[in-house]
């Protein structure tokens, strides 16, 4: 109960409809507006603040199934670069674009997610890396596949709502993580296969 009042107090979930001084009903809605905060929190790995930011877009009837994707990605690559972590970033800021100009993906000028990827392409330089290229190509076609899948998994939108389409965004880059990890641990020990 204790967590229910906080996430009410923090505007997370609606209040219900009051029934005494301290006491309220709470309809299926509520639960399931519970039951996202709550998987978004754990199994997302999110904290209060990206909670809260992905719950105004899923709210945002005015939103497009794109603009839900952006929304829900700018949260997701919010505050994981200091823009101040490298004075050189601004060549790499030039590569992501010519990158995302070859592959032709239309992708906002202010995505997030543009900077972090000039900040990882000067981060693998600085330790030595020789060619982004070789690092990124595989990747490149990985998430070329997955955003695919992803997106048929999803439907053509109306089959679910913002909702679920948040939390999938969420869910997909928590296994895309987690199964490279896995792997990882895998071919360290038994090798590739």
């Amino acid at each position: 109960m204790p967590t229910i009042k906080f996430y009410l107090r923090e505007g997370l979930l609606p209040p219900g409809v009051p029934t005494a001084r301290n006491q309220a009903d709470y309809d299926e809605t509520h639960l399931e507006r519970l039951r996202l905060i709550r998987l978004l929190t754990t199994v997302g790995q999110l904290g209060l603040a990206a909670v809260r930011d992905i719950l105004e877009a899923v709210d945002d009837k005015t939103l497009t199934r794109a603009e839900l994707y952006q929304a829900v990605n700018g949260v997701l690559y919010a505050d994981r670069v200091d823009g101040r972590l490298h004075e050189d970033v601004g060549n790499a800021r030039q590569r992501v674009n010519e990158y995302l100009n070859a592959l032709h993906w239309d992708v906002a000028a202010t995505s997030p997610a543009r900077e972090t990827l000039a900040h990882v392409l000067v981060s693998f330089c600085r330790s030595g890396c020789a060619s982004e290229r070789e690092i990124l190509g595989p990747y490149i076609e990985a998430a070329r596949r997955l955003a695919a899948h992803e997106l048929e998994l999803l439907g053509d939108g109306d089959d679910v709502g913002p909702a679920v389409t948040a939390v999938r965004t969420v869910l997909f880059d928590v296994v895309m993580t987690t199964m490279r990890r896995l792997a990882q641990e895998a071919q360290t020990v038994h090798g590739p296969g």
